[in-house]
């Protein structure tokens, strides 16, 4: 039953992305689009303690991130800003996953959405400056509903530029060119290369990290699973009590509001 309602919705988001894309030959149309139908998808399944916005984010040192398609957010977190178009500002504290959209990806694209997330990724980085924090940081996803080229040029496009050490984000392809029923999951996994043969050519690996490739049978399924999972382990690892919340949002309205002259 499961399967078969997801089907449904990983089929619905395609037409309207579809539908978009022959209405408009503006890339900012076909681009909101592409969100939106996503947007909604996760806003209908996520629980309350989480939500799916559009927008931007303000860091701890009082600068804007760059537009970022869909953040999702600690929803005890109140909002900074809201725009009639949907789109918010959000605070930093607040932001558990970055994903960017594709509506057809290619492989320049892979290079772009690196450099994107590197840029954002420095401004959560005052927050959470120690690496072991890794579970406390946001996780970032390029998310493609389809691709232009064959999949194993987006996997070494992605080998190229994802650097699972400081720069680690994963690659989610609902349609691939190769099967119009399957997806994809491009991910770079760590592990102890003293307990496997790193000689045999199966084995694609960059830092003491494995390269997967997995094709997914359900991958709007598996994406919504994945995303619940690691925002709650984030949440967990952050553990903010409600005097955190508070004492966050005053941080935040220090620089926000304006105050009179003396």
């Amino acid at each position: 039953m499961t399967e078969t309602i997801f089907k449904q919705e990983e089929k619905a988001i395609l037409l309207s992305v579809d539908k978009a894309k022959a209405s408009s030959n503006n890339s900012q149309t076909i681009g909101r689009n592409g969100e939106i139908p996503m947007i909604t998808f996760l806003n209908n399944y996520l629980p309350n303690t989480l939500k799916a916005v559009s927008g931007h984010f303000m860091s701890q040192n009082s600068i804007k991130s760059p537009q970022i398609d869909i953040m999702i957010l600690d929803a005890r977190y109140p909002l900074i800003g809201y725009n009639t178009d949907g789109t918010v500002l959000a605070m930093a504290h607040s932001v558990l996953y970055v994903i960017e959209i594709k509506t057809n990806c290619r492989k320049n694209d892979v290079s772009k959405t690196s450099q994107n997330f590197k840029n954002i990724g420095t401004l959560v980085d005052d927050i959470w400056k120690d690496e072991k924090l890794y579970w406390k940081k946001p996780m970032f996803l390029l998310l493609a509903y389809r691709i232009v080229p064959k999949i194993n040029i987006i996997e070494e496009a992605y080998f190229d530029y994802c650097d699972p050490s400081n720069n680690h984000f994963d690659i989610s392809i609902l349609r691939t060119l190769d099967n119009e029923e399957m997806g994809n999951l491009i991910h770079f996994e760590p592990t102890d290369f003293d307990e496997i043969d790193t000689n045999n050519k199966l084995y694609v690996n960059k830092n003491n990290h494995l390269l997967m490739s997995i094709s997914e049978r359900t991958p709007l399924a598996d994406l919504y699973y994945s995303l619940i999972q690691s925002c709650y382990l984030i949440l967990e690892n952050r553990n903010y009590s409600f005097g955190d919340i508070a004492e966050h949002f005053n941080e935040y309205l220090n620089w926000s509001t304006i105050r009179k002259k003396n």
